[in-house]
């Protein structure tokens, strides 16, 4: 039967993801089951039961690293994932080294001023970039979309919905946005030829 370009690409593509939370731990996941097996995990924080709600993580793991325990759930996939951990805030000035050897960096951060810096300092730094802009609340999974920047940047979501009032932030939303990051760099790498 032989190994097929898919097979041949997500062995040799190394994905970042810019946190680890609810976008980054479920992407990942599909990620890896789509038989991507390189990443590169960057976060600063820890699980907190909060977090249980819509990140892929378990109470056991609870006070662990965002990095270490997503590792774990990785490699419990494919123990034979190459994982690097990085265990600290992303800053302008340290990036670039993070995401040297990237092909594809998947942000998947809270804060709007980080993810405004990092598209810009980053985003020509990498073959893909795949942000994520309006994905709170619940019962708008169906409003969400991917918005091409150029032809090796999008944002997806729907660039509305934000956390407020007494809709906290939900699994269904967070994961159906999670899983659209993952499908993007399904199909900018496996379907389009790039």
């Amino acid at each position: 039967m032989g190994i097929n370009r898919y097979q041949i690409l997500a062995v040799t593509l190394a994905v970042l993801l810019a946190g680890c939370g609810g976008l980054g731990s479920n992407c990942a996941m599909f990620l890896a089951r789509s038989g991507f097996c390189r990443f590169v995990l960057v976060d600063h924080d820890v699980v907190e039961i909060s977090n249980l709600n819509r990140q892929h993580f378990f109470p056991q793991q609870v006070g662990q690293l965002k990095v270490e325990a997503l590792s774990e759930a990785l490699q419990g996939l494919d123990p034979g994932i190459d994982i690097q951990k990085v265990a600290q805030r992303l800053r302008p000035e340290t990036a670039p080294m993070v995401f040297q050897g990237c092909d594809a960096l998947v942000e998947c951060l809270d804060a709007p001023e980080a993810k405004a810096w990092l598209l810009t300092a980053c985003a020509s730094r990498v073959r893909l970039y795949v942000g994520a802009s309006g994905i709170a609340g619940h019962g708008r999974a169906h409003n969400l979309g991917v918005r091409w920047l150029g032809a090796e940047c999008c944002v997806v979501g729907d660039a509305v919905s934000e956390v407020g009032g007494q809709t906290p932030v939900l699994g269904p939303g967070v994961g159906a946005a999670a899983a659209l990051q993952a499908d993007v760099v399904l199909d900018y790498f496996l379907c389009q030829g790039r």
